[in-house]
């Protein structure tokens, strides 16, 4: 009876990794617009521009599904608030594109000087899939500039 114990640990051991959580965190500047941004030394990225702009941030997929997403933000417009949508997608020849996605905003009358963050939850699993973060700041107001300050994305299998 011991020696089959002993012969179970390491299958023990599998199991125990199968639903591992992976935490990636994203520095802001990673996200690109096409223009009127600006990347600082501290990892963020800002508008620039005096109305709304429409910034990309990339995802890299090395697990089943998301369980979380944050994203940190400065809002420093009074009068619209940043507006975040995360997409779960697959292009597939024969019906086309299949996708999911979940939209996530501040208030707009919420000025946050300090960061604040949006959150998405249980991203769904669409195999061979890809996931998309897009994210609309503000324009430049007498406050300052909107930013991305950063994203996290916590993966499970």
């Amino acid at each position: 009876m011991r020696t089959s114990l002993l012969a179970l640990l390491p299958l023990v051991a599998l199991a125990a990794d199968a639903h591992a959580q992976d935490r990636k965190h994203y520095p802001g500047n990673m996200c690109r617009v096409a223009s009127t941004s600006y990347f600082d030394n501290d990892g963020r990225v800002a508008n620039t521009a005096a109305t709304s702009q429409k910034f990309e941030c990339p995802i890299i997929r090395d697990n089943v599904n998301i369980q979380r997403t944050w994203v940190y933000y400065k809002d420093l417009s009074a009068t619209d608030g940043v507006k975040c949508r995360l997409k779960t997608g697959k292009i597939d020849d024969a019906s086309g594109t299949a996708y999911w996605f979940e939209d996530a905003a501040s208030g707009n009358a919420d000025v946050n000087s300090t960061p604040a963050y949006l959150t998405f939850v249980d991203q769904p699993n669409i195999p061979d899939g890809y996931y998309s973060l897009r994210c609309y700041l503000p324009g430049v107001t007498s406050a300052g500039q909107s930013a991305i300050v950063k994203y996290l994305v916590a993966e499970v299998e």
